[in-house]
């Protein structure tokens, strides 16, 4: 049932039922009920001007008369608000709320006609509909609530709706059957809740099961807060006319262990993200914003859930762990939600950062789309083809493929070159490619894999590759033996972590770092290591790996890792670190190493 039907059936039941029996709406917590009752049903109720509705919540009320107050407090300021108080004919008397108002204002109202009829006078329910909000949180018996709804539409003809999860009025009993000689446990409604549908029989005429349309709520509630990012968002929809950003509000929160859509949760991140753009006085990219927005609204629901989250990395840009793998929480805005700072630059150096890694997977992914036709070649179209090896070389001019393909791709190209004709290409190919070999500098250990080719049919093609092959590998062999030089001695420790801290670029190119670095002579050297040294190198893998994609970019490197892991797991049980400060380190050191691996389990 969608909003529209249920402010039609809502409706009918304020002006048509004959019944004298209240209605329930019912459904999980954090579903979205109080957003609708509030946004969707009292505005359609009210849009006319001659219906009302009173909406109370009964969380943590203890008592009838808290009630009663409550309702003739709500009534008396809708009135207010109009700057009206006429008295109208023919309006119906609530006796049951006047008895429960005792000594209001100061005022004893048991003892005197005169002023319950002052009182009667001024609470006047004809047409409008009692909404009676968090049933299950009260303090009240449910039964007694249930008689207080009873006397209001039974004696008093008033409308009320219940507003509640039911499920968590339910209560439950274990039972023990046996048959056959075989014990089964079965649960069944506890004696009160039998009581309480016994009464809500009588008391409520109608239940109405609350499913909520989240994609609408979650479009409404954005709207609400005209903000242009968020107008933007909403237009760009799908086949099915949905706005793709509630699709993914929803799916985030789907990935998370929240077990609730709570829409508190949600207006909340909306707000944040607002009030953090608020007097920005630059353009961000709209897909920015976007993922901005999105880690806010997880990490939401997780503040909700935990109010210890906090951030551990202040070097990185960004955190999964506060947000998810697919959508991290930005720094920038983890510093606005806690402690309301909003830093423009660092708004502004984020955006920067979004669009350098945004481009660089479109790269990547262009890149394996034109590999994908060379290494295919042969089922291809000629012109295809010769286009491939043309964008091919553009990207070799440009640094943009991995080093671990030349040798893959020289073999490919080579074969296709005697078939298509292509020579020129080709061999402007290879020299881009050594040349890339060479200027490569010592931080970049060459890692020319060679898994899988194509057959070289002819004497030229086999001597071309062969030839081509050994140039490469001698270029990656020389600049590997630079890499040797570090002895792994504490004495060279800081240039080491000065070289390899500037070219953090160039291992993303390379998509390789581990690889570069002898684990077991690493792991001899750790425990000589002062405990800010550790510190220092825990910062290199935490600047490494801390990216939200690693496995886009690192994706080789888990068992490198692992074996770095297992290792310094291996010391620490050894004893090899008696300074407990430099021993925590290395649980740190441990923890930063298993999350690394989860992500490029991913």
């Amino acid at each position: 049932m969608d909003f529209e039907q249920l402010n039609n059936t809502i409706k009918n039941y304020l002006d048509n039922d004959k019944t004298n029996s209240a209605i329930m709406l019912t459904g999980e917590w954090g579903s979205g009920k109080s957003y609708y009752i509030r946004n969707e049903l009292l505005p359609y109720i009210e849009k006319d001007g001659d219906k009302k509705c009173i909406v109370v919540s009964l969380y943590g009320i203890s008592d009838i008369a808290e009630i009663n107050k409550n309702i003739y407090l709500e009534l008396r300021a809708k009135m207010l608000s109009k700057k009206s108080e006429k008295i109208s004919s023919g309006k119906l008397i609530a006796k049951t709320i006047v008895k429960g108002v005792t000594s209001f204002f100061g005022v004893d109202l048991s003892v005197s006609e005169k002023d319950l009829n002052n009182l009667y006078s001024s609470v006047d329910l004809t047409g409008k509909l009692i909404v009676l909000e968090d049933v299950e949180r009260s303090s009240i018996d449910i039964k007694e609530i249930l008689g207080y709804v009873n006397s209001l539409v039974e004696q008093d003809g008033v409308k009320v709706l219940l507003v509640a999860n039911e499920q968590e009025i339910y209560k439950y009993e274990e039972i023990v059957e046996e048959k056959d000689g075989k014990k089964n446990i079965k649960k069944v409604f506890s004696s009160d809740t039998l009581e309480y549908l016994k009464i809500k029989e009588k008391t409520i005429n109608d239940t109405i099961y609350f499913m909520g349309n989240y994609i609408e709520t979650i479009e409404n509630i954005m709207r609400n807060f005209s903000n242009k990012y968020f107008d933007l968002m909403i237009a760009d929809k799908n086949i099915l006319g949905y706005s793709n950003i509630a699709d993914e509000i929803r799916y985030a929160i789907m990935t998370i262990e929240v077990n609730s859509y709570n829409f508190r949760s949600f207006i909340f991140g909306c707000q944040k993200v607002v009030d953090l753009l608020n007097g920005i006085d630059f353009d961000l990219d709209i897909d920015f914003v976007r993922a901005l927005f999105l880690g806010v609204i997880i990490f939401a629901f997780k503040h909700k859930k935990n109010v210890f989250l906090c951030w551990e990395d202040d070097k990185s840009i960004t955190s999964t762990t506060l947000g998810s793998y697919k959508y991290p929480l930005y720094k920038i805005a983890y510093d606005y939600v806690v402690f309301q700072q909003k830093d423009k630059k660092l708004l502004e150096a984020s955006n920067r950062y979004f669009i350098e890694q945004r481009d660089a997977l479109l790269k990547k992914n262009a890149v394996s789309e034109v590999l994908n036709v060379i290494y295919n070649y042969y089922e291809l179209n000629e012109e295809d083809v010769v286009s491939a090896v043309i964008s091919t070389c553009d990207f070799l001019e440009k640094d943009d493929i991995p080093y671990s393909e030349y040798l893959k791709l020289s073999n490919y190209l080579i074969s296709l070159k005697y078939v298509v004709e292509c020579y020129d290409l080709v061999d402007k190919c290879k020299n881009f490619m050594i040349q890339n070999i060479r200027k490569a500098s010592m931080q970049n250990k060459i890692k020319l894999l060679h898994n899988s080719g194509i057959e070289l049919h002819t004497e030229d093609e086999q001597k071309e590759f062969a030839e081509f092959e050994k140039e490469l590998k001698d270029i990656a062999d020389s600049d590997n033996r630079q890499w040797q030089d570090y002895n792994y001695t504490v004495e060279e420790f800081d240039e080491f972590y000065g070289k390899i801290s500037k070219r953090e670029d160039r291992f993303l190119s390379d998509r390789a770092f581990m690889q570069k670095i002898d684990v077991d002579k690493l792991l001899q050297l750790i425990p000589l290591l002062e405990t800010s040294q550790i510190s220092k190198l825990r910062s290199v893998f935490l600047g490494r790996y801390g990216y939200a994609n690693i496995n886009e970019f690192f994706m080789l490197e888990k068992p490198y890792l692992e074996q770095l892991k297992q290792g310094l797991e291996e010391l620490l049980k050894q004893g090899a670190f008696e300074d407990k400060i430099k021993a925590n380190q290395i649980k740190w050191f441990i923890s930063n190493l298993e999350n690394f691996i989860l992500k490029l389990n991913k």
